[in-house]
């Protein structure tokens, strides 16, 4: 789950590197219609079903932690041309990222370090 998360953020470096805006827009746009949905949807199947709180297993993981930092990121609405809910067709791992931001530790340090 977690290398399948680096496909993701690889797939959205023209976001971040293209100079030209015309280029960028398109590419936004492809990304969007295209590329997003491809790599998390096959993300999102790979969530177990027999629990329904986390990626794998009945505790938290890595997978879950990693799933929780991708999507503060894409739903953030700081990358350019994505709208803020881009990952709430993939319910699985929706389901992942509530676990994790509800969860007491994770909402502890969110309040020290950077709210949520």
């Amino acid at each position: 789950i977690c290398d399948a998360f680096d496909d993701v953020t690889i797939a959205m470096r023209p976001l971040f590197s293209e100079k030209d805006q015309q280029k960028k827009e398109e590419f936004a746009k492809e990304f969007i219609c295209e590329a997003l949905p491809r790599l998390m949807s096959a993300i999102d199947k790979l969530v177990t079903k027999d629990d329904p709180k986390f990626c794998v297993g009945n505790s938290m993981s890595i997978a879950d932690l990693t799933t929780f930092n991708m999507f503060s990121w894409l739903k953030s609405g700081r990358i350019p041309g994505l709208p803020k809910d881009c990952t709430d067709q993939f319910k699985n791992l929706t389901r992942v990222f509530e676990t994790v931001r509800n969860h007491p530790k994770v909402v502890e340090w969110h309040t020290k370090h950077q709210p949520l």
